[in-house]
């Protein structure tokens, strides 16, 4: 039989894939083809919310061959997919969103110890980078020292979205005793702007053994 209750999206059909902490809203359009007045309450559950109910559809009672509008919002807190269901009389309407972020690259580790190393020897450290997010982001610029430097990129010039890649450091330390090197990585992303990572390279510093 046909819905007595004409329910639809005048605006987005779905939410697509929007930022956890943004938000995006759709106009609902509802017509009352019966011969009685209706209650229009939908009822959603967070992160999605009803907007301007009472203020356009007359407080919530619409007449036998009257319609309105109000607005559905959607405000991901958390990654995941969702679903809104809104029922209004014998009509119900189901709209989609998917809440994301955007890039963000995790380095395997931001406190390194390479214990004793010899002054004037080279010793390489390797590291994976992993992009967290759902956005591609630029592979990452570094400020090192002068005693730590990137010699290997086996990222490229990206990292894609839920992957991994791995870079190898060189440290050559000629001051005798316990160091620590600090250098900085700033991962930039289209979506999640500029993040900065401390990463420390500790080690002790020994003047080897004479030979000859």
């Amino acid at each position: 039989p046909t819905s007595l209750i004409e329910l639809k999206v005048q605006g987005l059909s779905t939410f697509g894939s929007i930022l956890v902490g943004e938000s995006r809203e759709t106009t609902i359009y509802v017509k009352n083809n019966s011969s009685a007045q209706i209650d229009v309450e939908p009822v959603v559950l967070p992160p999605f919310q009803i907007v301007g109910l009472q203020d356009s559809c007359f407080n919530g009672k619409l007449n036998s061959g009257s319609a309105c509008t109000f607005k559905l919002k959607f405000s991901p807190d958390v990654v995941g997919k969702y679903s809104a269901k809104i029922s209004i009389g014998d009509a119900t309407l189901e709209i989609l969103g998917n809440g994301i972020i955007g890039g963000d690259v995790n380095i395997s580790e931001k406190i390194i110890d390479l214990g004793e190393v010899i002054s004037g020897v080279e010793v390489f450290k390797t590291l994976t980078l992993t992009n967290l997010g759902d956005f591609t982001v630029n592979f990452p610029t570094f400020t090192l020292t002068q005693d730590v430097k990137l010699v290997s990129n086996y990222c490229g010039s990206f990292i894609n979205q839920r992957s991994s890649c791995d870079i190898k450091f060189q440290v050559i330390k000629k001051t005798i005793g316990q160091q620590s090197d600090s250098i900085t990585m700033r991962a930039t992303s289209s979506g999640s702007g500029t993040a900065t990572t401390t990463i420390l390279f500790n080690s002790t510093v020994s003047p080897g053994v004479p030979t000859g």
